[in-house]
């Protein structure tokens, strides 16, 4: 049985008493490594042919002076339309403006199907608070601060018990780690009876996340999460590699096999989001919460409308540009869809942890699930708002039409109710939870757990195909292009292969160069297999947390 944790703190995320740090990559000053990245001749070429500033000045999608979004002036002034290209006038040659003249008309905000025009700014913050049902809004933002809006006490009961319920469930989870958050959504996964829907939330520190069925090597920058200390997961579902951060917000909808939809669920969170659209973009609004200290939220609003592909991503309807990518898990019944909200994410970090240089790709011969590039752009709706329309969502499309069942803060809408819980606190959290944690911080799953490929590194003189297969190497040919250097090529490697003959070894660089009779051939090596990574560098350790 849990504690009642609903209390005014802040969100105790990590528990001093595991000594687990909740983000244990953040010792680094990435701005200071960047510069190192940058001066130190013995990283050239660290940043895929890229220089700091190179990257910096680069033409960027996120363009930080992008004027698009701002009103037009429906007519030019008289002294401005003879104005020729590049030329210069000063202040004297400009009329001054007549008090007598209003100032030029600028087109008021528009909501879709509401008329605004002529309205105040306050008069459309009030059509867009009943719009999105306020006050609930602010139950709901009371909810996700303290972890129950109700006054009355509810009957305690495990996390265990709350997920083997026979109701839909909404589950909030606090934590930033994403080890702990990746291994909770399995748990939930698990729990969860049929023909029952769950729906998770939760938000990570910056990491990079892969598909069950990819190659590391090949899809992640790991020189750039070496450095920056990045962790590196793989996940339990297939699909591409996706970066997370604090500016990500990630969903995991989960319900039958027999019901199983790759768009059904976000469809419906789409057209709510899109019904938040304005013609001409306001940033947002205010919410009042008496019942949190800081009183007064502001609250943004998505920035365009949104559509789904034929994959079951949710893109820009506009252009395409995807906001969010997904995933899909069938198993014992069950399926999960879980995707990434890119809603004010560091899109230029992320484009660093994921490029990769073309003559390594091309250097590793993989026939699994490889990563399809997109033009990615941030939605800019505030997360708590998203998880509220999404909330609404899931509420009408499987909320129960009775909550007889006593469980904790049931969330009521059009007489159909859903029962939700924030998770924060890892005392909450059993068995099964640091099971699964246990093994997303091994190398033996993130990295041993990769399909069959092989790794051609040239030298000078000869060139060397490693034959890895679930992060063991198999097998290693030579191929030698002055002859008359091959017996002391195969001297060289003379160890490495009779090690291999013995038993497969282990495909880290620091391991494998250790068999080389040369230390430049040996820091060669290294530096070809994974450029020799720390491994706790990018999350990974030996230690099992409980």
């Amino acid at each position: 049985m849990f504690k009642r944790y609903f209390t005014k703190r802040l969100v105790r995320s990590i528990s001093s008493r595991t000594g687990i740090a909740n983000d244990p990559f953040q010792n680094a000053s990435k701005r200071s490594i960047q510069e190192t990245l940058e001066t130190d001749p013995n990283l050239e070429g660290f940043l895929a042919n890229d220089s700091w500033s190179q990257t910096q000045n680069a033409e960027q999608e996120d363009d930080p002076f992008d004027f698009s979004d701002l009103p037009q002036l429906r007519n030019i002034p008289s002294y401005l339309e003879n104005i020729e290209p590049g030329q210069v006038y000063s202040k004297d040659q400009l009329p001054s403006p007549r008090k007598d003249q209003p100032p030029e008309s600028i087109d008021p905000p528009n909501y879709n199907g509401i008329e605004s025009t002529g309205q105040s700014q306050s008069q459309l913050q009030e059509m867009i608070r009943d719009y999105i049902d306020y006050d609930l809004f602010q139950e709901f933002l009371t909810f996700m601060h303290y972890g129950d809006y109700h006054t009355q006490p509810k009957p305690t009961m495990s996390l265990t018990d709350f997920l083997k319920s026979p109701t839909p469930a909404v589950v909030f989870s606090k934590f930033t780690n994403p080890h702990i958050n990746l291994a909770l959504e399995m748990f939930i996964y698990d729990t969860m009876p049929l023909p029952h829907q769950r729906l998770l939330f939760y938000k990570n520190n910056s990491c990079i996340v892969i598909g069950k069925n990819q190659n590391p090597y090949k899809e992640v920058n790991l020189k750039y999460a070496n450095t920056t200390q990045t962790p590196i997961l793989r996940r339990y579902s297939g699909g591409g590699t996706v970066v997370h951060d604090q500016g990500n917000l990630n969903f995991s909808f989960m319900s039958t096999k027999k019901d199983f939809h790759r768009t059904a669920f976000t469809s419906n969170i789409i057209s709510r989001v899109n019904e938040l659209i304005f013609k001409e973009y306001p940033m947002g609004f205010n919410v009042d919460v008496d019942k949190i200290e800081w009183k007064s939220k502001f609250v943004g609003l998505p920035k365009f409308r949104l559509s789904t592909n034929g994959k079951g991503d949710i893109v820009s309807e506009k252009d395409s540009y995807k906001i969010s990518g997904s995933a899909f898990k069938l198993s014992k019944g069950k399926s999960l869809h879980h995707g990434t909200l890119l809603m004010n994410s560091d899109l230029k970090e992320l484009g660093k942890l994921l490029r990769v240089s073309e003559a390594r790709q091309k250097s590793i011969h993989f026939t699994g699930t490889e990563s399809i590039r997109s033009k990615v752009k941030n939605l800019g709706i505030d997360p708590d708002l998203f998880m509220f329309e999404s909330l609404k969502a899931f509420i009408e499309m499987h909320g129960h039409e009775s909550h007889a069942i006593q469980l904790p803060n049931a969330f009521e809408i059009d007489g159909k109710y859903c029962h939700s819980i924030v998770v924060d606190d890892l005392d909450q959290l059993p068995q099964p939870v640091w099971n699964y944690y246990n093994e997303l911080k091994s190398w033996d799953w993130n990295f041993g757990r990769t399909p069959k490929f092989e790794h051609t590194i040239s030298h000078d003189d000869f060139a060397c195909v490693l034959h890895v297969n679930r992060g063991m190497v198999t097998n290693v040919d030579l191929s030698i292009l002055d002859e008359s250097s091959s017996d002391s090529i195969h001297q060289i490697f003379s160890s490495l292969l009779a090690a291999i003959e013995k038993e497969p070894i282990k495909y880290q660089g620091k391991i494998l160069s250790k068999y080389i009779q040369d230390s430049t051939i040996s820091d060669w090596l290294k530096w070809e297999v994974d450029f020799g990574i720390s491994y706790e560098n990018v999350g990974c350790t030996s230690t099992p947390a409980k």
